[in-house]
């Protein structure tokens, strides 16, 4: 089975910036690499994996969108 190395795009996403001066984070790029028997696939437990940290992982306590 190969692996793929996936790009992930997000957007509808507000972090306040570190400083007051700084504008707010308004999206996202990750990568994953992940193994997979075809591309549909990688792609569908790369975004898995993305979700999974939003919802449990360290991102979960983080601001969510407006």
């Amino acid at each position: 089975m190969p692996f793929f190395h996936v790009l992930i795009e997000g957007t509808n996403l507000c972090i306040p910036g570190q400083e007051d001066h700084e504008p707010p984070i308004g999206g996202f790029f990750t990568s994953r690499v992940v193994w997979a028997p075809e591309l549909r696939a990688a792609e569908a437990k790369a975004l898995q994996n993305v979700r999974d940290v939003g919802v449990r992982g360290d991102c979960a306590k983080q601001p969510t969108s407006n």
